[in-house]
């Protein structure tokens, strides 16, 4: 499966996603890239490890983080996504969820992997940028896998209760994922809690990988040390030099955007 899910994101197509992809910013992100210094291939084993550690018969809701906004249609830039869903597919959409189940003991079928999306719609995409969408986001963030739209959630996750045998865990945080998706996801949660489902805790699943640094991964946080070492070194000095300056020293916005720019 991971062959033939390779192969597909890199025969994906050339149109522009919300991100950085190799296809787009080849100076940013490497072919077989899903995001900067990680590949498609590592996105996967990560997805298979957490399947692995996993109980049969759990329901795993990752939620993408909501859009903060300052005023009533003015959003705080840059988005963050939520750590979770974007550590296993490297998604930074907003408006999307991942879904894992597992399999009952007695199903010999493998973890089912769902990732919900919004559609690209040109006339959106004039006011917040293009998505994914469905066909860009099975190439690119969930290769082998599911890929629908959001709209239809709903219904497949009522689907996914079911199906590989009935759900006996639900990994999901409603408290730590303010994600703006509790009315589409409140349906399936209190199913599983009519039905006893135990309460799994992301912590001890998600987080616990991620705690394990891949190599990719450590080199990636040492480049980010030396570009942050290195523009506290460059405002430092900028701080020096026009303070011995006649004119009257910098103000912090100066030395918060010289630092920004570095």
């Amino acid at each position: 499966m991971l062959r033939r899910g390779s192969s597909r994101f890199i025969a994906s197509s050339a149109r522009a996603i919300a991100q950085p992809a190799h296809h787009t910013h080849p100076h940013l992100v490497q072919a077989g890239h899903v995001t900067r210094g990680v590949s498609a291939d590592e996105y996967a084993a990560r997805r298979r490890s957490l399947a692995a550690t996993l109980p049969s018969g759990t329901l795993a809701l990752f939620p993408a983080a909501a859009i903060p906004y300052m005023s009533h249609d003015v959003p705080f830039s840059p988005y963050h996504q939520s750590a979770d869903l974007f550590y296993l597919c490297g998604l930074l959409e907003p408006e999307s969820l991942l879904v894992c189940r597992t399999p009952t003991s007695q199903s010999p079928a493998e973890p089912r992997w769902s990732l919900f999306v919004m559609p690209d719609e040109p006339e959106k995409a004039l006011w917040d940028g293009h998505r994914a969408g469905i066909d860009g986001a099975q190439c690119h963030f969930l290769p082998g896998g599911e890929v629908l739209p959001l709209s239809q959630a709903p219904r497949a996750l009522a689907t996914l209760l079911d199906e590989g045998g009935p759900v006996k865990s639900l990994l999901y945080d409603a408290h730590a994922h303010n994600s703006g998706l509790g009315e589409l996801l409140s349906p399936v949660v209190a199913a599983c809690d009519k039905r006893r489902a135990g309460r799994l805790n992301p912590a001890h699943h998600v987080q616990k990988l991620r705690r394990q640094k891949s190599s990719a991964e450590v080199e990636l946080m040492s480049r980010a040390a030396h570009v942050s070492a290195c523009a506290h070194r460059a405002t430092m000095c900028l701080s020096r030099e026009v303070a011995s300056l006649p004119a009257p020293a910098p103000t912090e916005a100066v030395l918060g955007a010289r630092f920004q720019y570095e």
